[in-house]
């Protein structure tokens, strides 16, 4: 059953219905969602746990759109994130900060915790104006590290219109730093 691919083992659930099938594509992919899940949850494990459990049920309720153009995990991602942001989007919090985005951040001013709080500060209230799709996008580029080719196909867009759409998005994240001061 290991050897199995996503695909295939989505052909087989969605034939037989044996609920075999569909366990060993929530054990591939339960950890991979509930990180994701985790980020949009503001590092809240409980939260996390719902909003992966979500995305399960929504997933099967989907299975049958799944048409084979992308491969299983860039559409159940694709999910994943749309069901993050909605669920972000009616709580109205998208919590991104300066270490989060650069990692280098602990070793500003040495350490001056003053300093770093005052950087932490001024960025997030930066993120916090940007529109959400330009913080998502920073985040699953910059944070999570996803490609170009990636991201395009889960947002249907062309690989030019994601890297434009990160270069107006890191422009106003700098205009937007400067003017938080």
């Amino acid at each position: 059953m290991e050897k199995l691919t996503d695909e295939e083992l989505v052909h087989l659930f969605m034939t037989t219905r044996e609920n075999k099938y569909f366990t060993n594509l929530y054990k591939r992919y339960h950890n991979k969602i509930l990180k994701k899940c985790l980020y949009y949850a503001a590092g809240n494990y409980s939260e996390a746990e719902d909003l992966t459990h979500n995305i399960f049920i929504r997933m099967l309720e989907k299975l049958d759109t799944f048409r084979h153009e992308a491969r299983f995990s860039t559409w159940l991602m694709s999910i994943t994130v749309n069901y993050c942001l909605d669920h972000s989007r009616l709580k109205r919090k998208l919590i991104v900060t300066f270490q989060d985005l650069y990692p280098m951040a602990d070793y500003i001013g040495n350490g001056d915790t003053d300093l770093t709080d005052f950087i932490n500060y001024r960025l997030q209230r930066a993120i916090n104006r940007l529109e959400e799709m330009e913080r998502t996008l920073l985040v699953q580029k910059y944070q999570e590290g996803q490609s170009i080719r990636l991201l395009a196909t889960q947002y249907a867009l062309s690989e030019s219109a994601v890297k434009m759409r990160l270069k107006r998005a890191k422009e106003r994240l700098r205009y937007s730093y400067q003017e938080a001061a």
